[in-house]
């Protein structure tokens, strides 16, 4: 298991999320700014809306479609 990192990877995202979904999906080719996690690699990822923030982890990537962990490091 490795925690993976890319450098000042930022975008947006797609469509609204809920506080229950697991798939994130992000603008077309910007899934390439982050890392592409396989077995049991994962990368951090903070999402931040009107000043809060959720850290997730991201377990798998699948072109702009990031599957994450939701509410981590005692973030909701």
């Amino acid at each position: 298991m490795a925690q993976l990192f890319t450098n000042n990877a930022t975008t947006t995202l797609l469509a609204d999320i809920t506080d229950t979904d697991t798939v994130i999906t992000v603008p077309t080719s910007e899934g390439a700014l982050f890392a592409s996690p396989a077995g049991a690699d994962f990368q951090l990822v903070t999402l931040s809306y009107a000043g809060v923030f959720e850290i997730v982890t991201m377990t798998s990537r699948t072109a702009d479609s990031l599957t994450v962990v939701r509410a981590q490091e005692g973030t909701t």
